[in-house]
């Protein structure tokens, strides 16, 4: 629809257009700190608004749906597509609690590089992290066998974290760190034993 986005001078990587909402990637060579964003259509240019670029802002899959007797669970899948929160907590949602040794794959942006790839390309391939990530279910680390860029998608990354060996709840704490700093989520996964 002709629709443009810039940031910091730079031409964003545009995802969707609606006439309410425009999703955009900011592109991996944008300076970090303040950067002006402009929209561009057919009636012309945007007032530009303010801001903030950090390296990374990593964030994971935790939709408000997913909010369950007060507590917000991560978006966690199983192969079979069903998630990893109390059984039937959602009305149409597959769900099951995630035993140990389950792997779980864990969607989130904002993370960083990755080897072979930047901001605005189509996954083709493998790819990982340049930044060390860690899980936690509780205060027992979880192992991680992938960690990189979904495949045919940009800009989300994925995670394929395995269930440690931890207490039955249905509201196990789930955190992580990235290169040694917490993420600021508070999040739950679903685990039997």
């Amino acid at each position: 629809a002709g629709v443009k986005v810039s940031i910091g001078g730079r031409a964003a990587f545009i995802d969707y257009v609606s006439p309410s909402q425009i999703n955009a990637l900011v592109p991996s060579d944008v300076p970090i700190g303040t950067a002006n964003l402009t929209v561009t259509n057919s009636t012309g240019v945007s007032d530009s608004f303010a801001l903030t670029v950090n390296a990374t802002e990593p964030g994971l899959l935790a939709p408000l749906s997913f909010q369950i007797g007060g507590k917000q669970y991560l978006a966690a899948l199983f192969n079979d597509g069903s998630f990893a929160i109390p059984q039937n907590a959602i009305a149409g949602v597959a769900s099951r609690p995630a035993k140990p040794g389950d792997t779980l794959i864990v969607y989130g942006i904002g993370f960083g590089p990755v080897t072979g790839f930047t901001a605005g390309t189509l996954v083709t391939q493998l790819n990982s992290l340049t930044t060390p990530v860690h899980f936690f279910f509780g205060a027992t680390e979880a192992s991680v066998s992938y960690d990189g860029l979904a495949p045919s998608f940009t800009g989300l990354y994925q995670f394929n974290v395995v269930v440690p060996n931890v207490a039955a709840n249905d509201a196990v704490p789930i955190s992580f760190s990235l290169d040694g700093v917490p993420g600021s989520q508070t999040l739950y996964v679903a685990v039997q034993n």
